[in-house]
């Protein structure tokens, strides 16, 4: 697909330089979700080219009831995680990256194995055989919008739902915690604003997992080994400001953090 003079066109150029998208003419919109995430994989090749790098996993957003009753979304969106907005532990990051970045509070898992092309009935328990680890992590989400809430949902997806990069805290062999049993919360600045339970994603965060797997493979593509997928916030988004300290917790995968400088 060629993003010349098209909605892909105009995404990526945002994207790159970190501008605001003012508005999408209706005549350049995605017509439906299969168009949106035509568009979507389009941009991530040439993604590629910059220093976002190449993909490495995938995020899938609207899982829980408080993200969903926050977008007014009520299905999962999956969108693209990349090399060079991975990282790892307590960092610092800089608040001119992003044009207005928030923060999410998430389950992150590492494939083990590949998924089935082809195969499109994985559920929370088969799935789970493909699991290396699981951590604690934060995604961090940029509004890339005027007025996102004024946006449809096609072209959210086509801009990768708002991803914008991810820090991972320690990964636990899965074998060891029950993710749908295991609470967490969101701290900025030393004040609690959001708190959540695994089972608050599709009622078992492996349910996503499930979710994303036959999702590609229905795709004919499939999750790779060495991949890192997010589960969904169990925290409403929170929007930051310079300077911001964010710290997450999930009981038995520890903490993990970032400051925006």
């Amino acid at each position: 697909m060629s993003l010349k003079g098209n909605l892909g066109g105009i995404l990526l150029t945002n994207r790159i330089k970190g501008t605001r998208i003012d508005k999408i003419d209706k005549q350049f919109r995605p017509k439906s979700l299969d168009e949106a995430y035509k568009v979507q994989f389009a941009i991530h090749k040439e993604l590629e080219k910059t220093k976002i790098g190449l993909r490495t996993g995938w995020k899938i957003g609207c899982t829980t009831n408080v993200m969903q009753n926050y977008l007014g979304i009520h299905t999962p969106c999956a969108g693209g995680i990349f090399e060079g907005t991975e990282y790892r532990g307590d960092v610092k990051v800089p608040f001119s990256d992003y044009v207005r970045p928030g923060v999410e509070c998430e389950f992150a898992v590492k494939i083990s194995e590949d998924t089935e092309v082809g195969f499109c009935s994985y559920t929370a328990e088969t799935i789970s055989k493909h699991i290396d680890s699981i951590a604690a992590a934060i995604e961090i989400v940029d509004d890339r919008w005027k007025d996102y809430s004024s946006i449809d949902t096609p072209s959210l997806i086509a801009d990768d739902f708002f991803a914008a990069g991810i820090v991972l805290g320690d990964f636990f062999l899965p074998d060891l915690v029950n993710p749908k049993m295991l609470c967490g919360n969101m701290i900025i600045n030393g004040e609690i604003m959001g708190e959540g339970i695994g089972s608050d994603i599709m009622q078992d965060p492996y349910n996503a997992l499930a979710w994303i797997a036959n999702w590609l493979s229905n795709r004919k593509q499939n999750l790779k080994q060495g991949e890192i997928i997010m589960l969904g916030s169990i925290v409403q988004t929170q929007w930051v400001s310079k300077g911001d300290k964010v710290e997450v917790e999930i009981e038995q995968l520890g903490k993990t953090s970032v400051i925006f400088y």
